[in-house]
């Protein structure tokens, strides 16, 4: 400021560098239900339970989440309203073990099976002090026999400290050229990333995708 150089400022370049602090987000949904999303796949990857055993679900989030995350269900709500709706986006991944965005329409929105399971959910405020807190977030589930499954998630997948493994990423890829890009190829684009410190020239990146 006035032209007085930082040395504090200076002193933290590169430790770390910020790019190794960029999160992938592995569901086309909004970035504050990555976390939930992700308690919930690792128990479908588990076999945990199986959606017509469960009772009650109970979502504990900061401020900052119940804000973007705790609104209501809507019969004719829009794609961005849908994504950013807990209620909506937990039970699309229960019954569907993933989140297509094809299906954010009115029809799916007042489907019997996801309407009756969001009105299983509820959604607390965890009190977190920190208002621009995104987590830890934890969800518990109880099912009918009584059974109670809990997990707390402060690092949901795709961050720095849960990266996407390599199968999850060119899955990931692979959906977005489907929905978005279906004229191009997948592969050719992952390939070119595998080999990015030895790219001589970005328009050999771009022109993949344009």
């Amino acid at each position: 400021e006035n032209g007085v150089f930082d040395e504090n400022l200076m002193s933290q370049l590169g430790k770390p560098y910020k790019i190794s602090e960029v999160a992938h987000k592995p569901y086309p949904a909004g970035r504050a239900t990555q976390t939930v999303l992700t308690m919930l796949r690792q128990w479908q990857d588990e076999g945990a339970f199986s959606v017509s055993d469960i009772e009650s679900i109970d979502i504990r989030i900061p401020p900052l989440v119940m804000l973007m995350v705790g609104r209501p269900i809507e019969p004719q709500m829009t794609a961005s309203y849908a994504r950013l709706c807990l209620r909506f986006i937990v039970p699309l991944m229960l019954i569907d073990r993933e989140i297509d965005p094809r299906r954010f329409n009115e029809a799916v929105y007042n489907d019997r099976e996801i309407v009756g399971l969001s009105e299983k959910i509820n959604i607390h405020g965890d009190g977190n002090p920190d208002k621009n807190a995104l987590g830890p977030q934890s969800m518990s589930v109880t099912l009918k026999d009584g059974s109670v499954f809990e997990l707390t998630c402060s690092d949901p997948l795709g961050s720095p400290n849960n990266p996407l493994n390599q199968t999850q990423r060119n899955s990931k890829v692979n959906k977005c050229f489907e929905l978005g890009l279906p004229q191009h190829d997948a592969s050719a684009f992952i390939a070119q990333c595998d080999g990015l410190a030895a790219l001589k020239n970005c328009r050999d990146l771009l022109t993949l995708v344009s």
